[in-house]
C-alpha cells in the first residue's frame, strides 16, 4: 500500500495539449522512519544508501554498511529485515541505490545538493542510534554521545544545542523561559519526533523538485483544466498502532 496520499494533476490547455503536471502529497507515514514492524521495512532509501554509497561517501556520511547497525533500520525482532532481490531482473538495493541517484540527477538536482541529502538521511540513521539514561534525579541524559556527534555534525546542528532539545523542553513564563528536563521516555519520544519531522520536511523537497520537473516554470496555468488522479494511501493495522493508523 501507498505510505502517503498523492493527488496528481495534469493540466491540460483549451485545445487539449498536455501543459505538464503537479503533485500533491498528504498524510506521510513519519512513524514508518522510527519502528516498524517484523517482516516490515523501512522507507527503502535508507537501505539504497547503505548498499549503494561509495567507500568515500559512506566515510563523509559516517555511515555503516550493515543496516543491523542502525535502531531505525531493525524491526520489532531488532534485527533488520532481510531484504528481497529489489527491482525485477535483480540487483537488490545498491541496483535501485543506481535508479534514484540517475532520477535525482534527471530531474535537476545538483550533485552538491544530493550529497546533502545522503548526509542528511545519514544524520537521521545516527539520530536514532542516540541512547538514554537515567540521572539520579531520573531525568534522561544521552549516554551515546559517539551517535549524537555525528547526528550534529550530518545534521549541521550545534552539539549543546540539539543535546538540550533531546532532553529537556522549554516552558514559556511571563518574563521569561525555562528548561524542564525531561524524563526517559519523552527524551525517546522527542528523539523519534525530530526524526520523522525532519523526514517529511526532506520528503517534501523531493516532490517540489519533481514539480518542478513536470512543468515549465513559465507555464500559465490561468483559465485551464486539469486531469486529477488520487492515489489514496493505505496504512497497515501494527501491533502498535499511532495517530496515522488511527486516522
Amino acid at each position: 500500500s501507498s505510505r502517503f496520499g498523492k493527488f496528481t494533476q495534469i493540466h491540460v490547455s483549451k485545445k487539449g495539449a498536455i501543459l505538464g503536471a503537479s503533485i500533491q502529497t498528504y498524510l506521510l507515514e513519519a512513524t514508518r522512519v522510527v519502528v516498524h514492524a517484523e517482516r516490515n521495512c523501512n522507507y527503502h532509501i535508507f537501505y539504497q544508501i547503505v548498499a549503494g554509497l561509495s567507500s568515500s561517501e559512506k566515510a563523509s556520511c559516517q555511515l555503516e554498511s550493515d543496516a543491523n547497525k542502525y535502531a531505525y533500520l531493525r524491526n520489532a525482532t531488532g534485527k533488520a529485515t532481510a531484504r528481497p532481490g529489489g527491482r525485477v531482473g535483480g540487483g537488490g538495493d545498491a541496483a535501485e541505490f543506481k535508479d534514484s541517484l540517475s532520477v535525482l540527477q534527471k530531474i535537476g538536482v545538483s550533485e552538491k545538493l544530493i550529497a546533502s541529502l545522503w548526509e542528511t538521511l545519514s544524520g537521521l540513521l545516527a539520530l536514532g542510534n542516540i541512547t538514554y539514561g537515567e540521572t539520579v534525579n531520573g531525568d534522561a541524559c544521552i549516554q551515546n554521545t559517539k551517535a549524537l556527534g555525528t547526528a550534529c555534525k550530518l545534521l549541521q546542528c550545534h552539539d549543546a544545542l540539539l543535546q538540550q532539545g533531546l532532553t529537556s523542553r522549554t516552558l514559556k513564563l511571563k518574563g521569561g523561559e525555562m528548561q524542564v528536563p525531561l524524563k526517559q521516555e519523552e527524551a525517546e519520544s522527542a528523539r523519534d519526533a525530530l526524526a520523522k519531522a525532519v523526514y517529511g520536511k526532506l520528503f517534501s523537497w523531493i516532490v517540489t523538485q519533481i514539480n518542478t520537473a513536470l512543468i515549465d516554470k513559465d507555464t500559465k496555468l490561468d483559465d485551464t483544466g486539469f486531469l486529477g488522479i488520487l492515489d489514496i494511501y493505505g496504512f497497515e493495522n501494527f501491533e502498535r498502532n499511532s495517530l496515522e493508523q488511527l486516522l
